[in-house]
Parts: structure tokens; sequence; C-alpha cells
């Protein structure tokens, strides 16, 4: 497929990860960019990730050709990058390079571009810490100016995604994970976020949601001085380190009973526009709000598992107007 002179299309077979066996790491099958004999490939270890634990991102070139190839990425005028990978979530993560890179490529073989290795810690790029659990996926890695036996190829956009039917895509992701949390999923138990911009404030409702087909009970009772649930919100983004604008802390046990395939009302943060340091309201921008949970969880009056360190369960992008 080629999109604006250079395209390469990945699809990815995602390996789950099962009890204590070693994962086959997900691979993402390249097409080759047929002028220059060339595979990529870009190479997770695995697709199942725990919170705050390293995630490797690996990218491989082979040649196709019976000659030895010269491959280069070089920074342009425009990005002063060679490559940069993305990744979107709750927010944006990129990792780049302006390094030239070379590769010489031994006929028919296949070599990783090692300066193009990224082990992420699970840290966002605004924030500097660590993510919401969740699923992740990349967006189109770039090469932007490449040259191949010193003929200039230009920006490459590696689309890795696949077209699973003519209505849906599949995305190259990942999921980083908290056990309690997946354990609380697998009984079908999720919570879920609902806003409501108001002229002068927002609405923030955290919703428990039952999938199960039976009643179940959940609670959360407190561990050490953490709260139960904590709300903070930053903005505006796009623009200078983060600034904490609110936040709510809610220290009182959690206890819900919901019917099957119903959802309840958890908790509801109101927030009125100000800055509850100075009181002054906030301009008009994008803003981003992140909600963690800590406790020791039950179900049905039997435990789950403890959260014993505040974990972003959820995150949300909101824009207040001027």
């Amino acid at each position: 497929m080629e999109q604006k002179g250079y395209l390469i299309l990945f699809a990815i077979t995602l390996i789950g990860l099962q009890g204590c066996t070693a994962p086959i790491p997900p691979r993402i099958n390249s097409v080759e960019l047929p002028q220059y004999g060339l595979d990529f490939q870009v190479i997770l270890d695995k697709k199942i990730y725990q919170i705050g634990e390293p995630i490797i991102i690996k990218m491989k070139v082979k040649n196709m050709l019976n000659k030895t190839r010269i491959l280069r990425l070089l920074p342009d005028d425009k990005h002063q990058l060679s490559f940069e990978y993305k990744l979107f979530g709750a927010s944006s993560i990129h990792y780049s390079s302006k390094n030239t890179i070379t590769l010489n490529i031994p006929p028919m073989k296949e070599v990783q571009i090692k300066d193009m290795a990224w082990i992420w810690d699970q840290t966002d790029d605004w924030l500097k810490e660590y993510v919401p659990i969740g699923h992740y996926f990349f967006w189109a890695p770039r090469l932007f100016n490449v040259e191949i036996d010193d003929q200039s190829v230009g920006m490459i956009e590696v689309l890795v995604e696949e077209m699973v039917s003519k209505w849906s895509v599949k995305r190259l992701g990942f999921k980083i994970f908290h056990p309690t949390i997946e354990k609380l999923e697998n009984m079908g138990i999720e919570f879920y976020l609902r806003e409501k911009i108001l002229k002068d404030s927002i609405s923030i409702e955290i919703v428990l949601i039952n999938r199960s087909n039976q009643q179940r009970t959940v609670s959360v009772k407190p561990v050490g001085t953490n709260p139960i649930i904590r709300v903070r919100i930053f903005g505006p983004a796009f623009g200078g380190s983060p600034i904490l604008r609110a936040m709510y802390e809610f220290r009182e046990t959690l206890s819900a009973t919901i019917p099957h395939s119903e959802s309840i009302l958890a908790t509801e943060v109101i927030w009125d526009f100000r800055d509850q340091t100075t009181g002054m309201l906030v301009p008009g921008g994008f803003y981003f709000a992140v909600i963690e949970l800590c406790g020791l969880v039950e179900v049905n009056g039997e435990i789950v598992g403890a959260i014993e360190n505040p974990v972003k369960i959820k995150s949300l992008w909101f824009r207040k107007e001027e």
C-alpha cells in the first residue's frame, strides 16, 4: 500500500500471556518496500505488562536481495529527527533520536536497528508519572530522512494497523494492568467515567459497571493513609510544565451492590474551573484529569486483592472554553 510516496503496512499477531509460560514475542508482519528489497519489522517482547514493568520495543530490517545494502537514517531539515516512535493511550508518549544511523545489511540477512530500541518505563511525557492502566497502541513510527545505497528515499511512515474488516481496524498495541484490577475485570466489574461540561463547571462521575450475570457487592477499604479515590486535574495542556489545578480525595470505605448488567454511581466530582490554590478561574484550553484507586478490594465479602499504592485507573481529556 502506498501513501504519500512511501508507506509500509504492518499486520500484527499478538500472542497471549498464559501462566508462567515464557511469552512468544508479538511480531508485526511487514510488507516489503519492493523497489529496494527491504522488510522492516517492529517487535514487542510481549503484549501484557504489569504496571511499572519496562516495555521493550525494537525494529529490525531484512535485506531481501543477494547483495549488501547500506541503510542510513538521517535527521531532516524540518524535524531534525532521524526517527520517532509515538504511543497513544491516556496521553501521547514519544521517543525519538537526532542521531544519524547507518547499517550495512548483508545479503538475505536480518539485523536489528539497535539505535531504535526503546525501553519505556511507563511514564508519560507530561506528568512524568506512570500512565494509567489500560491499552496503548503505536501511531505510525516515522523514519524521517532515509537513504538506501546512498540514494535518498525521503520519509517513511510505518503504518502499524491492520484492516480487520471494512469497518474495523486492529492496532499494534499492548496492555498495562494491575493484578487486582485485572481480577475485578475478569469478574465483570469495571470502572467507567462519565463527564458533563456545563457553563461554569465540569461534572466527573466515577461509575461501577457489573457486566456479569449475577449481582455483585463491591467494596474498597482504606489501606494505610492513602485515599480510596483521588482525582487530580491538570492544565492547560500543550505548553510548559503541568499545573495541578484541583484535587479531590475520598477516604471512606466505598461499598456498592450492583445488579447484573447494570451500573451504579460510585462518586462524583464537580470542579468549578477555579484553581484551588489561588481561587481564580483558570484559562480556557485542554485539561487532563486522572483518577486513582487504592485500597483493599472485596467482592461479595471475599478479598480480591490489595492496591497498596494509588494506581491510575482512568483518565480524561476535556476542553474548557474561554
